[in-house]
């Protein structure tokens, strides 16, 4: 094998979308996927709204298993892998940087930002987090990497010791929200996707949407949001705040990039129809926007002021799911 090898990717010009914060994996997907296929690499993410709460002892939240990943039809194109403790870190990464010469395809590697030097986390908290890996050069020892993520927006090299740590950390447990798990070493590439139809993906887009988030059943958005407005109106810790802030600011995420999907697939299908429920979610997020800062700062120092002001606004994003809901079901 060659010493040095750098993937045209790295070359590339690569776009930031905002809603993709929280959802680092799907965001090295993306950038992938739009080397191959073009500004069409939206259309393979799967970017449904999730969200699932229920409330025993305490107020639990979750998103529906295996959502931060590629649509169901084609996500059999994703291969992923992950190392126990008696495998050699600098095997795998051998085996890695072999991969990427000699299939010409970048891959996707885990890491602990806490080793990475150009991280905003660097040596102060773990966290779990993904990036591409897309060249070496073993005559200096460094890898080329490519971790378009805010707020660092970084592609350059780190040299291998440092990235074996990251890709071999315990990840600790400490304030962060995604410490706590070990990394594996684990890393993934994309097959290449044969056939695919723009369309198709859409609708199953908007079947999964119906199925899992908009519609008023007990396992849609309105159970899950008439069940966190009941419990907001009663809980008075911080500690309960800041779970449910994390979470609905993912859901807040998730829904700039279903927007984007749409607004994405409207403008390449020329679908004027689609502009009342693309005018409703940008009226939703927005709503959302102020949530979500109302339950930061629930999180920080509890007010019962600010307690009702979450409540009228929850209250009035459940009325504008039901009216998204109807539009929906009419449009689709």
């Amino acid at each position: 094998m060659i010493e040095k090898y750098i993937h045209d990717i790295y070359n590339k010009k690569i776009d930031h979308y905002e809603g993709y914060e929280s959802f680092c994996y799907q965001n090295c997907q993306r950038i992938i996927l739009e080397y191959a296929y073009g500004s069409n690499a939206i259309l393979f993410i799967n970017t449904v709204p999730s969200i699932e709460i229920e409330a025993m002892d305490k107020l639990r939240l979750r998103e529906k298993y295996d959502f931060r990943s590629l649509l169901p039809s084609v996500n059999k194109y994703t291969n992923r892998f992950y190392y126990k403790d008696d495998e050699s870190t600098e095997d795998i990464l051998n085996r890695n940087i072999k991969f990427v010469y000699e299939n010409k395809n970048p891959i996707i590697v885990g890491a602990d930002t806490f080793f990475l030097p150009y991280s905003a986390n660097y040596k102060k908290r773990h966290a779990k987090h993904t990036l591409i890996l897309c060249g070496f050069d073993l005559t200096r020892n460094v890898v080329y990497v490519i971790d378009w993520y805010s707020p660092w927006f970084y592609k350059g090299e780190v040299d291998i010791e440092t990235f074996l740590q990251a890709r071999n950390s315990k990840n600790e447990k400490d304030d962060s929200y995604y410490s706590g798990s070990p990394i594996e070493n684990n890393w993934a590439y994309i097959e290449k996707i044969p056939q695919y139809s723009a369309d198709k993906l859409f609708y199953e887009t908007i079947k999964l949407s119906k199925k899992i988030y908009f519609n008023d059943s007990d396992n849609g958005v309105i159970a899950a949001l008439s069940l966190l407005l009941k419990y907001i109106s009663v809980m008075e810790n911080e500690t309960d705040y800041n779970s449910v802030f994390y979470y609905m600011y993912t859901l807040l995420n998730r829904k700039k990039i279903f927007l984007q999907y749409i607004e994405y697939y409207s403008n390449l299908k020329q679908l004027d129809r689609n502009t009342i429920f693309i005018t409703q979610l940008k009226k939703n997020i927005a709503n959302w926007d102020v949530i979500v800062i109302l339950l930061l700062k629930q999180s920080k120092r509890y007010n019962v002021k600010t307690r009702n002001h979450l409540i009228d606004k929850i209250s009035k994003s459940i009325s504008e799911e039901l009216i998204m809901i109807q539009t929906i079901e009419k449009l689709f």
